[in-house]
């Protein structure tokens, strides 16, 4: 039985985004028979079908650094956004600091990590914290193989340039003492390796997982209204949906589609950035305001929706964007409407859209290709709906099994065995 450390700052039952990754990992190896410990800040009560063993502290408070960035733009203005910009690295690396020393005290303290002979150590980034346990458990245990596991690249948006550097020298040190390095997207691996380390890195995405399907039964689908549905982050606007309320204004205008009979529902904290895009269409009664959910309430509700509305970027500053959202869709097998923003045109979420069937795919970048094709997508699903009361939906097989969390699990194995 081989023995594997998982550290991730994020970790169950914390129910962040950032979390789901390391968390079906440590249960998919767990029920494959390996040996899981996992170190994280949380506690998380009845982790036993999980992972056998779980470290944690729960003596720091974490925040979405993004989201916390868009926020402080949208109430101060550009000016606190750019003071913000600068002063929130000094708190990711104090934070990254204390869990790093959190960690390396459990090391030498707790008999069980330091007697244990681990085969494998996979750190999941971000956020920082998860890094520099990673790096300090190999230069720590250099026999050990580290997989240096990356959900986002280190230098993002809201890391001010003045930081960048050091930013991306930690970011240099891990590739090259790393083992593996993997990265949920082709364009993500591009940023962080540059070229380099190719005979070490490696695209593993994320994935889903069916047994979340158990929330389908508990679902009711609408048939007075047709469901059009977007969970998460907006990030201050930066996720622009408002394309898809101007195709549904021109449809209404032009007595293609009852107003009537949508239903956007929108589950997250920036209903206020949802409401401002809809009302540039004089749309904001089609809303519907789900609040902040559950995970478990987020699954109920997509599976009673026809549409799910999927949101992301892809431009000079930030490419390879693949949202985890995107895989709980093709979890929930429903048509998907995919509205990327940015400059750069043919993005992974777009390539992946097209080549799995899995609806349609809106580029701003490709504004005038695309928007015909947008809304007479939109149309042909809403005709559809009123007939049938479902919308046809078939997409390729091949590409879904990419993403389910058996085949993301059997590469991650093999980088454990290689």
């Amino acid at each position: 039985m081989k023995k594997i450390l998982i550290v991730s700052e994020h970790f169950y039952p914390n129910n962040i985004t950032g979390a789901r990754r390391p968390t079906k990992i440590a249960k998919k190896l767990y029920e494959l028979g390996y040996s899981v410990d996992v170190f994280a800040r949380y506690g998380a009560e009845n982790s036993s079908d999980i992972c056998d063993h779980l470290f944690s502290f729960d003596t720091l408070k974490s925040g979405n650094t993004a989201s916390a960035s868009v926020s402080a733009k949208r109430k101060h203005g550009k000016l606190y956004e750019a003071l913000y910009h600068l002063i929130t690295p000094i708190n990711i690396l104090r934070n990254a600091k204390t869990v790093r020393k959190e960690f390396a005290r459990l090391l030498a303290e707790n008999s069980h990590l330091r007697e244990t002979k681990y085969d494998a150590v996979f750190s999941s980034f971000g956020p920082l914290s998860s890094l520099l346990c990673g790096l300090y458990y190999k230069k720590t245990h250099p026999k050990t193989k580290w997989i240096c596991d990356f959900r986002d690249p280190v230098i993002v948006k809201y890391i001010s340039k003045p930081w960048r550097p050091l930013f991306r020298r930690y970011e240099k040190k891990a590739c090259k003492r790393a083992d593996a390095i993997v990265a949920v997207s082709n364009g993500y691996l591009e940023r962080i390796c540059k070229g380099k380390y190719a005979e070490k890195a490696f695209m593993i995405p994320n994935g889903y997982d069916v047994d979340d399907t158990v929330f389908a039964a508990e679902a009711e689908v609408s048939s007075e209204k047709m469901r059009i549905t977007y969970v998460g982050a907006l990030y201050g606007g930066d996720r622009d949906l408002s394309v898809l309320f101007r195709v549904i204004h021109e449809l209404v205008c032009e007595g293609m589609l009852n107003k009537n009979k949508i239903c956007v529902s929108y589950a997250g904290n920036e209903y206020s950035v949802m409401q401002e895009q809809a009302g540039k269409y004089d749309l904001k009664d089609v809303l519907e305001d789900c609040g902040m959910l559950s995970r478990d309430d987020c699954l109920k509700l997509q599976f009673s929706s026809q549409l799910l509305l999927l949101s992301t970027w892809n431009d000079t500053d930030e490419y390879g964007v693949f949202p985890g959202k995107f895989l709980e869709y093709m979890l929930i097998n429903k048509p998907i409407v995919s509205i990327t923003n940015g400059d750069l045109p043919n993005g992974e979420v777009t390539r992946v859209v097209r080549e799995g069937n899995f609806g349609v795919a809106y580029e701003t970048a490709c504004d005038g290709e695309d928007y015909p094709k947008l809304k007479e997508y939109i149309k042909e699903c809403y005709n559809e709906w009123v007939q049938k009361e479902s919308i046809t939906h078939s997409p390729k097989k091949e590409v879904l099994e990419r993403y389910d969390y058996k085949t993301v699990i059997q590469r991650i194995e093999d980088l454990i065995n290689g």
